[in-house]
């Protein structure tokens, strides 16, 4: 059962990447020379805090460490076998969050340390952005939803519902917007917090 909820993981995201398109704007900062690339990328919508809750496998607390980036092939062992008559290079690149885990609220995870990947990145003077994504910094404390798996890094539920900032104010973790209907304090509610 497991191994079915896994390839159903793995086709969902090859679906959503697969979907991706984005367009190419320069960078107003003055300390930035790269051009920019925004992704526009299909994610589920969670309608509640409950819905998006009991669709992770893994929600917990913890400090961003370190933010590097990666171009990663994500196709899975038996989308490498096959011809596509895609010529070059398949690999997506991907910002990798470092992230010192406080508190694990929901599921299980071995180790102090986990690394949750999204789409986006800087690359050969290239950055990627993912569009309508909530910025993750270093050194800020969060609470993540993400998805899990076996044999690789756990992804955010999606960019704009699944991280929340703790080190912002009560009443900024309580307001809705166009992009997130799902409150901080809505997740926390859940777990008697």
């Amino acid at each position: 059962m497991r191994k079915i909820l896994i390839i159903g993981c793995i086709m969902i995201l090859c679906g959503i990447l697969s979907s991706c398109r984005g367009y190419s704007v320069k960078s107003d900062s003055d300390n930035n020379d790269n051009e920019v690339t925004v992704i526009n990328a299909d994610y589920p919508w969670y309608k509640d805090a409950h819905e998006l809750v009991n669709c992770a496998d893994l929600v917990f607390t913890g400090k961003v460490t370190n933010i590097s980036y990666e171009k990663l092939d994500i196709r899975t062992k038996e989308d490498k076998e096959k011809p596509t008559g895609a010529v070059g290079d398949m690999r997506i690149p991907y910002t990798i969050f470092t992230v010192k885990i406080d508190k694990i609220l929901k599921g299980k995870h071995q180790g102090e340390f986990i690394k949750i990947n999204r789409p986006g990145g800087i690359f050969d003077e290239q950055e990627y952005i993912l569009e309508n994504a909530k910025e993750i910094a270093k050194e800020e404390n969060y609470l993540f939803t993400v998805s899990t798996y076996e044999d690789s890094d756990a992804t955010l539920k999606n960019p704009y519902q699944a991280s929340y900032n703790l080190n912002e104010t009560k009443e900024a973790n309580s307001v809705r917007d166009s992009q997130n209907t799902i409150t901080l304090n809505e997740i926390l509610e859940l777990f008697g917090k």
